[in-house]
């Protein structure tokens, strides 16, 4: 399986049309006139992206499957589905939502948009919103007490102005002490995507419960093992 899997990882460092990728290539989806005249179509297709959105850094090329993900993600987005997006690890999830969030901003969605990650991952998130998106406000919400308190304050003003689109903290914070909590309620979140899904497997934890009381009109898992 890990052979495989290299293989298969190796093969898409090529163009972003090589017929060996997941998915359907974008330039090569066709619909017969009934379809493509139909009003579920017509629905379907509303906004749909064919190439990456101009938000996003044009030094970096996302990839036929992954514009067709963002492409996904905005549609359950516009019909306030929540979802799973289960790519295997090292096809670039990071990099979809990045995309799809800097989308919203191009569309005029102002957010914000609450990321859950890890506390391992935090610091390669902020490093991937600025090698894809460096035009997006990301705020980091994470550090001892006091310094939380701070920042609270600020971002709560900041938040009244609409001076940043995403937020990013941990699971271990957003389902923590009262005050933080009460914080990222008050924010008003319009997404929550959190990453490593499958820590909130346990829908009878104290985590799965005290996230799902922050509530916002789309979630987002991410996630490799979507099994579990």
């Amino acid at each position: 399986n890990n052979s495989n899997s290299n293989s298969s990882n190796n093969s898409r460092q090529g163009s972003p049309n090589d017929d060996d990728q997941p998915g359907m290539s974008l330039t090569n989806v066709s619909l017969d006139s009934d379809k493509l005249n139909s009003a579920r179509y017509q629905d379907a297709l509303e906004g749909y992206l064919t190439q990456q959105p101009d938000i996003v850094n044009p030094a970096m090329t996302l990839k036929d499957y992954q514009i067709l993900g963002v492409n996904w993600m905005l549609l359950l987005y516009r019909k306030g589905i929540s979802g799973i997006l289960a790519d295997e690890m090292g096809l670039g999830k990071t990099a979809q939502v990045i995309s799809f969030l800097g989308r919203l901003s191009e569309i005029g969605e102002t957010g914000p948009h609450l990321i859950v990650v890890p506390s391992s991952t935090i610091q390669n998130w902020e490093r991937e919103f600025e090698r894809f998106c460096p035009d997006l406000e990301v705020r980091v919400y994470h550090g001892t007490q006091q310094e939380r308190m701070e920042q609270r304050m600020n971002l709560e003003y900041e938040n009244q102005d609409n001076e940043f689109q995403v937020i990013i903290t941990t699971y271990n914070l957003a389902a923590g002490h009262s005050d933080d909590r009460r914080f990222f309620k008050g924010l008003q979140c319009q997404s929550m995507i959190l990453d490593e899904g499958h820590m909130v497997k346990n829908c009878t934890s104290a985590r799965y419960k005290s996230l799902m009381s922050i509530k916002t009109p789309f979630r987002l898992l991410l996630t490799g093992t979507p099994l579990q």
